[in-house]
């Protein structure tokens, strides 16, 4: 096969950072991006599927988001070892209205492998967006989150990588599924879309004091110079049910936006079963 390009693994993190203390957990991630081409005269698969293909390293611990995203065809991406043995093929999945092929995968070692990008029938070409974004060892380590800050960047940063780290009972890893590493210790949060994330952390009576403790801690573990930081309420007027949200919002996105906004949510019921929810979008 030959060799498309070689990655760079450069420390390039997100517009989001922490505040200014130390934590066991840090936030943000490596991250490269860049555009491909399937094109009529790239190399073929026995079935006549045209393909590119790049080297890839990753150090032992590390976690990995590979990605492949167009929007005239379905992708196919895949890692294979140096001997061309052991092909694993991504799940496909539809991002922003594009269609897409991911995969995640945690080195247990130093090792290389190829990445392969093509798609998912054969004849197809097209404009393509590839890419990679990875968190060190200790980044993914739960089990050393001590703070509530610990647990928040712990989910951010596999929220940025599609959730797929993010333990599942039933270990899967796309689709609707529950995820048990949450930000409240114990608890149980649901995952769907491969970017929503949403965490009942108070259900009961009057939840205005849970809302404003969850909102004031998470508002101290970020960094206010890099969030936009806004409240929103809506009364359902046949219900009578009010929602107030705090949204924490990257620049020149708008809230709600997946991947870009996350926020904690107040549902006050008439009746008093109030809720108090963390929802990564």
């Amino acid at each position: 096969m030959k060799v498309f390009i070689r990655y760079a693994l450069v420390s390039s993190l997100m517009l989001i950072s922490a505040a200014a203390f130390s934590q066991n957990i840090t936030l943000g991630f490596n991250m490269q991006e860049n555009n491909g081409e399937l094109l009529s005269n790239d190399p073929t698969f026995d079935d006549g599927r045209h393909y590119k293909n790049l080297t890839f390293s990753m150090k032992a611990g590390e976690s990995v988001l590979l990605y492949m995203v167009a929007a005239t065809f379905n992708p196919a991406i895949y890692a294979v070892d140096t001997n061309m043995q052991n092909w694993v093929l991504g799940h496909n999945e539809t991002l922003n209205g594009n269609y897409a092929s991911v995969l995640w995968f945690q080195a247990d070692r130093d090792t290389s492998f190829f990445v392969v990008y093509s798609s998912a029938t054969t004849g197809q070409s097209g404009n393509f967006i590839y890419g990679f974004r990875n968190l060190k060892s200790e980044q993914q380590d739960y089990t050393k989150a001590a703070s509530n800050c610990d647990r928040l960047y712990y989910l951010i940063n596999n929220w940025q990588l599609f959730m797929g780290f993010l333990a599942s009972p039933t270990g899967e890893t796309t689709g609707l599924r529950d995820c048990v590493t949450t930000y409240i210790p114990g608890d149980t949060a649901t995952i769907s879309n491969m970017s929503s994330y949403n965490e009942y952390l108070y259900i009961g009576v009057d939840g205005e004091k849970a809302y404003t403790q969850y909102v004031t801690e998470i508002k101290s573990c970020m960094n206010a110079e890099q969030w936009n930081i806004s409240e929103e309420s809506f009364l359902e007027e046949i219900t009578g049910t009010s929602y107030l949200t705090t949204f924490f919002t990257v620049p020149n996105a708008i809230n709600g936006q997946a991947l870009n906004s996350f926020s904690i949510g107040w549902e006050s019921d008439p009746l008093g079963n109030d809720k108090v929810y963390l929802q990564l979008h």
